[in-house]
């Protein structure tokens, strides 16, 4: 049999380089994968416990299992965009902040917001070049369309992804410099941008300068960056194997 082994210690001692990184900035804890693999709600429980009440999801189950297990008023962000009805149904019924990707994004979860008779809270989602989530700059129009006529979804932040942090510190200037130039055509036609976040844990460690209004932290928790680097962060687990001796028969 074998069995991972979480070194709680060193998780907590992970999230204090995390927040001595971060300074006062926000963190957004990312709890992805069921928690990393460390399951959702007693990773969330230690995070909390150590003063990070922000909480980022991939899917409603996750959001859900927080909802129900003491995590009442905590913010939970859905990272993952839809216009699935019955996702949004219950994206609003846990209080979630939902994403919004797209323009068909805006009009599904404008819609049932107003049918409910409700503002729903969301982040809008820019692709900077990552290629597969969020409004392109070729898509300005259809954004400032969400901020003049969906009137049931107060916009509270916007953000972007970086594809290659941990590797390309060029690609990811880049699409730094494109989130900040969106931003600011966003802001010139008056509107509010509400907390702006695009850090994730490896541009955390290595352009602090881009931490903005928040940043998203999932695996540097676990001493997970994927390049050589003088953090102190720690590996916190390991696979312990118990060998089974069987019994024997006699013949």
């Amino acid at each position: 049999m074998k069995a991972y082994v979480v070194d709680t210690a060193a998780l907590r001692e992970n999230i204090h380089i995390v927040q001595s990184r971060a300074g006062q900035t926000p963190i957004w804890a990312v709890l992805k994968g069921n928690g990393y693999g460390l399951g959702v709600v007693p990773l969330a429980r230690i995070l909390r416990e150590e003063g990070i009440d922000r909480f980022a999801v991939t899917e409603v189950s996750e959001a859900e299992q927080l909802r129900t297990q003491g995590f009442s008023d905590e913010p939970i962000l859905m990272l993952r965009a839809t216009s699935d009805r019955p996702t949004l149904e219950q994206l609003l019924d846990l209080k979630v902040i939902a994403t919004v990707g797209s323009y068909e994004d805006a009009v599904a979860l404008n819609g049932i917001a107003e049918q409910r008779g409700t503002v729903a809270e969301a982040h809008l989602e820019l692709d900077t070049g990552m290629g597969r989530y969020g409004f392109s700059a070729q898509e300005f129009d259809k954004v400032l369309d969400v901020y003049n006529y969906m009137g049931s979804i107060a916009i509270t932040g916007i953000y972007t992804h970086f594809h290659s942090a941990f590797c390309d510190q060029a690609a990811t200037q880049a699409q730094f410099e494109a989130f900040r130039a969106l931003l600011g055509r966003i802001q010139a036609q008056g509107h509010e941008t509400g907390m702006v976040h695009c850090c994730n844990s490896s541009a955390l460690f290595k352009d602090p300068q881009m931490k903005l209004d928040a940043v998203r932290i999932g695996s540097a928790f676990l001493g997970r960056l994927s390049f050589r680097a003088k953090t102190g962060l720690q590996r916190i687990g390991s696979v312990s194997y118990t060998l089974l001796t069987l019994p024997t028969t006699s013949r």
